[in-house]
């Protein structure tokens, strides 16, 4: 036994170049925010007219020159600008070099935007976030289960069925899925004169499987499925998930053929190598060889194309938001759109490639947590 056992020195060098990766990693991040609040800045600012670094900023009734000294205290005119049609016409000597503009803009960012991120997040963050929750488990089961599933059953029914209605979801958009699912779960079945399941809104109440009177719930967190448990409401927790599973199933089944189709051939790969030969020829069963033996290197590939997934996710949660009216970050990305405030919609896409960066890092953390070779 003492001879299967890696000796203290190798494990702790091991530990300590696992750490090193991971610092390396959250350096790369760093990099890569900045490189993203880079480009947002270019969007907002460079390629704009001047006047467009206003919206949202300019009040009704608001004089010229009013609107040239916020353009002067936001660092895009300069002090000598006679007025703002010049300012507008970018005359020369009006303008501030975009490239001069990049420091103020990014320290603005982190002394107001950073907090007007955080005040879209506790309004309108908690029901999205609970829908990417959702979709995520929708996404493993139809994606990653199923994928496994149809590997280690080669060329059977199920594994050809399977791969057709995953070739299906390829080939449609993400609208049209939705579409057809309020159109079967909600338009044809029936039960009684109540539909089975509701197409709009945070909170279902209207069909046949929803409580009418859910009651109530206090705010603790902003997520409605946490607050209705903490608030031992399980009527409004209940009608709560018959709301997502509309937008959940949408959402999870347009991105499951992603994960399905790299689970199924990793899998198989893994079933073909000699080290499953020989588990067999052990007299193993095939569950402990499936499931034991081979999941565990055909998972490290996946793992990767998960966290690409569920960060392409986010461009979906927009889509499905306001296809289903969930009043989520979609709806405010739309308010924004409409509203001209390119502000809230930059904070956002910054927000957006934070939340991929992180997810990216826990994959490459993960990955290399179950691979060693990765962290040389």
């Amino acid at each position: 036994m003492e001879g299967c056992l890696i000796p203290w020195g190798v494990r702790k060098r091991e530990t300590l170049k696992l750490y090193l990766y991971i610092l390396r990693r959250l350096g790369i991040t760093v990099l890569v925010l900045l490189g993203v609040s880079l480009v947002v800045f270019i969007l907002e600012r460079a390629i704009s007219p001047p006047s467009d670094a206003l919206f949202g900023q300019v009040q009704l009734g608001m004089t010229y020159q009013q609107q040239l000294s916020l353009a002067q205290q936001d660092g895009v005119a300069t002090m000598s600008c006679p007025s703002f049609q010049a300012f507008s016409a970018s005359q020369p000597g009006c303008l501030i070099p975009w490239y001069e503009q990049y420091l103020p803009w990014l320290k603005e960012f982190f002394s107001y935007d950073v907090g007007n991120i955080f005040s879209i997040y506790s309004s309108a963050g908690g029901v999205t976030a609970e829908l990417l929750i959702v979709s995520s488990g929708v996404l493993a089961l139809f994606g990653l289960v199923t994928g496994i599933l149809a590997a280690s059953h080669h060329n059977s029914i199920f594994d050809n069925v399977s791969r057709l209605v995953t070739y299906v979801l390829f080939s449609i958009p993400i609208f049209v899925t939705a579409l057809f699912l309020k159109t079967v779960l909600s338009y044809d079945i029936y039960v009684g004169s109540k539909p089975l399941l509701q197409t709009y809104g945070q909170l279902a109440t209207s069909c046949a499987l929803c409580i009418a009177n859910p009651g109530t719930i206090t705010a603790f967190t902003g997520l409605p499925l946490v607050d209705s448990l903490a608030s031992h409401n399980l009527a409004f927790f209940w009608d709560t998930l018959l709301a997502l599973i509309l937008p959940a199933l949408t959402l999870g089944l347009a991105y499951s053929p992603y994960i399905f189709k790299l689970s199924r051939s990793s899998m198989l790969q893994a079933l073909s190598d000699s080290y499953i030969l020989f588990a067999r020829s052990k007299g193993l069963t095939e569950r402990i060889v499936v499931y034991r033996h081979a999941l565990k290197n055909a998972a490290l590939p996946t793992i990767t194309i998960t966290a690409w997934v569920v960060s392409s996710m986010l461009g979906g949660v927009t889509v499905v938001d306001l296809v289903f009216n969930l009043n989520g970050i979609g709806s405010v990305i739309l308010g924004a759109s409409l509203n001209f405030d390119a502000q809230t919609i930059a904070d956002i896409l910054v927000s957006f490639a934070l939340i991929v960066v992180l997810v990216n890092l826990i994959s490459d953390v993960l990955y290399a947590a179950f691979d060693p070779r990765i962290r040389y």
